[in-house]
């Protein structure tokens, strides 16, 4: 009765653990998949508003910035554009053309 105790809390122990590595695993995708996505929002926006561009890096700030502002925006005017891809992609380009616009406004200011 012992020895099956003892296995039976081996197995409780190894597969928690199993879940939390795939939890972790599945966290880890999920940036590099915002980071991905954010950066080709954050490029096809400094395309769409022209000009010189502010470089890949703050390509993909803007990008990732996009996508929580315009999930934001888009909820607060209950527009839903789906939880997928392509609803991301669409989401953070509209949200980074407009802090794309934003900055230069305030750059033209300064």
């Amino acid at each position: 009765m012992r020895i099956l105790l003892r296995c039976t809390k081996r197995l409780d122990r190894s597969s928690g653990l199993s879940i939390y590595i795939q939890s972790l695993n599945q966290q880890l995708m999920g940036i590099l998949y915002q980071l991905l996505l954010g950066g080709i929002a954050g490029w096809l926006a400094g395309k769409v508003m022209r000009g010189n561009g502010y470089g890949v890096i703050i390509d993909i700030i803007l990008g990732l910035l996009g996508g929580w502002v315009g999930g934001y925006l888009g909820a607060k005017l209950g527009i839903n554009l789906g939880g997928g891809s392509i609803g991301y992609l669409i989401t953070a380009f509209l949200g980074a053309v407009l802090l794309v616009w934003i900055s230069r406004l305030i750059k033209g200011k300064a």
